[in-house]
């Protein structure tokens, strides 16, 4: 395809405003390695939910949506739509929580909840694995979706395209720490929601507008299924019952940790981080996965037979945008690839830095000599997922697979914050049975059908050995816990020896909490399937469901904010916590 002149000024509009707001955040990120990893802790509410979101919408994100819905129909978006009730357990639940730990990463919580070298061991097994396993991998399948678009709407040679898009991002994001990446990612998010949707309204109203994708797909099939058939090319209905019953609690960052919890981390209050992740939920699912989802669906009517579904969508983009917007779509997919790769270059190296050198490695070092050391890691971050997408051949297949390889871990990654009885070693073994379960279970179940059974087996192994491995090893002191526990502040759980010690007070709210959680539940999915129907021509109930939605968020919002408790107070000593 080849681009017009204004489709070029577009794209370097685009590219110069991203490197100047980076470089504009460089002095405010050199200060110390709190402000490089964490904004120094002053995010709003507003920039909490928007890097978020804009995070999840990877240059990889339309295309493996594409895929999903093309093999499956509409019930494919279950693969996104069922994370929805983790996001709702993780803002009502965790979000504070995260919030009041002060830590930097979720792999140094390991020692604040756990002690001795149990957790010394744990944190370094986290710490390796979540930035060398799991972000390398994500940055390969981001690297790989970028390429497939370049190669297919420009022809750009795969290892050209590569290493010039990662430069850009490297350069703005290893100057500007995560004030940069969070700054960049307003702008990105915006211009990548416009994209998105314009290229929605062009293949839609070429496939015949609502009424006509939906008249062609009726005469094809189940295409138009919420709920997915036992048929499901990919997502058969045992499979989609596992999904909404397990697979969010049962993920190793239920509790809202990883890339997500370094934002928490970043809020600037505990209600900050609360109302960020509601308003993450919004954004993910009443307004970014429909434009996708509604494309995909256009693209059965257009392009009926595709040998890659992958390539579809940067196929519409080249055939169906025309001079100046085909410029605009690949400035937003350039906008969702940065967005992506930038916290995972940031994120991936505060664990190589914070957890691993700083923490064994070389621990008296200044303020920059860390943050060369950020930068360091932040290249070599990068070199390796450009490696990795190299030997990756599908999107969706490596989103799969790295959702099973956590898939164990949920459970005691949840309990850890309300049973005093996990320790380090209960974590250890769910990550080493998990990957063990991983492994076999794809052998045995080798088909993608049979996913619902692979995350059963995965689950039920790993849940059985860290449990035993749990009543088998010595719990945390009593001392640790104290001060763990004053400092998080979790509400109910099974606390009873600590609360009793700390004066046996009853936990508050926690009834309120479970109120808002149903409440969150009803305004996300209330939101999302009104505002599809609307989009697909059934206004009434379309209007139903998003007045119920509206109606929920007023209530949750109520909930959140009847929460009185002193976040603003100093954290207490560990002294006075154990006394």
């Amino acid at each position: 395809m080849k681009l017009s002149v204004a489709d070029w000024v577009v794209i370097a509009i685009y590219m110069s405003v991203s490197m100047a707001l980076g470089f504009a955040y460089t002095k405010r990120a050199s200060e110390n390695r709190e402000s490089f990893f964490l904004a120094g802790r002053g995010l709003p509410w507003w920039l909490v939910g928007t890097s978020v979101v804009a995070t999840t919408l990877a240059a990889d994100t339309p295309l493996a949506v594409t895929e999903l819905v093309r093999k499956g129909g509409l019930s494919g978006a279950w693969y996104g739509w069922s994370a929805a009730l983790g996001i709702v357990t993780a803002t009502i639940f965790f979000s504070k929580l995260w919030r009041r730990t002060g830590v930097v990463t979720d792999a140094e919580l390991v020692e604040l909840r756990y002690d001795g070298k149990p957790a010394a061991a744990l944190r370094v097994v986290r710490a390796g694995y979540l930035a060398l396993v799991v972000n390398t991998l994500t940055l390969g399948w981001v690297n790989l979706a970028m390429v497939k678009i370049l190669h297919t709407v420009l022809g750009v040679n795969e290892l050209i395209a590569l290493p010039v898009v990662l430069v850009i991002a490297v350069t703005y994001a290893t100057a500007s720490g995560l004030w940069g990446v969070v700054a960049t990612d307003t702008m990105q998010f915006i211009v990548a929601m416009i994209g998105l949707v314009c290229l929605t309204y062009a293949t839609m109203d070429a496939a015949g507008g609502p009424a006509g994708i939906q008249a062609a797909l009726a005469a094809k099939g189940n295409y138009l299924d919420f709920i997915p058939p036992e048929d499901s090319a990919t997502l058969p209905f045992f499979t989609f019952c596992v999904y909404i019953s397990m697979q969010w609690w049962a993920t190793r960052n239920a509790d809202g940790g990883e890339y997500i919890g370094q934002r928490l981390l970043a809020a600037r209050s505990v209600r900050d981080a609360q109302l960020g992740m509601v308003w993450y939920a919004f954004c993910e699912f009443a307004l970014k996965l429909w434009p996708m989802v509604l494309t995909a669906l256009a693209s059965l009517v257009l392009i009926p037979h595709a040998a890659d579904d992958q390539a579809v969508y940067p196929t519409l983009v080249a055939n169906y945008l025309p001079n100046g917007l085909r410029g605009l779509m690949i400035a937003s997919l350039l906008a969702a690839f940065m967005s992506t790769v930038d916290t995972q270059l940031n994120w991936g190296a505060s664990y190589l830095v914070n957890d691993l050198y700083g923490r064994f490695i070389k621990k008296d070092m200044n303020d920059a000599q860390y943050l060369r050391a950020s930068r360091i890691a932040m290249v070599g971050s990068a070199i390796l997922g450009a490696i990795v997408s190299l030997g990756l051949s599908s999107v969706a297949d490596a989103w799969k697979l790295l959702l099973a390889l956590g898939a164990g871990q949920g459970l005691v990654v949840l309990l850890r914050w309300y049973w005093w009885r996990i320790n380090a070693w209960s974590e250890l073994s769910a990550m080493l049975a998990s990957a063990i379960a991983t492994m076999a279970f794809f052998r045995i179940f080798p088909d993608d059908k049979d996913y619902g059974y692979r995350l059963m087996g995965i689950v039920s192994v790993s849940s059985v050995v860290w449990i035993a491995v749990t009543f088998l090893t010595r719990p945390v002191g009593r001392d640790h816990l104290l001060r763990f526990y004053a400092r998080a502040k979790p509400r109910g759980g099974a606390w009873g020896p600590i609360r009793e010690a700390l004066g046996g007070a009853k936990p508050e709210g926690v009834g309120r909490d479970v109120l808002a959680w149903f409440a969150g539940l009803v305004f996300v999915y209330g939101l999302t399937f009104g505002v599809g129907k609307l989009v697909l021509g059934d206004t009434s109930l379309g209007i139903g469901l998003s007045v119920a939605g509206a109606v929920a968020l007023v209530a949750l919002l109520k909930l959140i904010g009847e929460d009185r408790e002193e976040d603003s107070a100093p954290d207490p000593t560990p002294e006075a916590a154990a006394e």
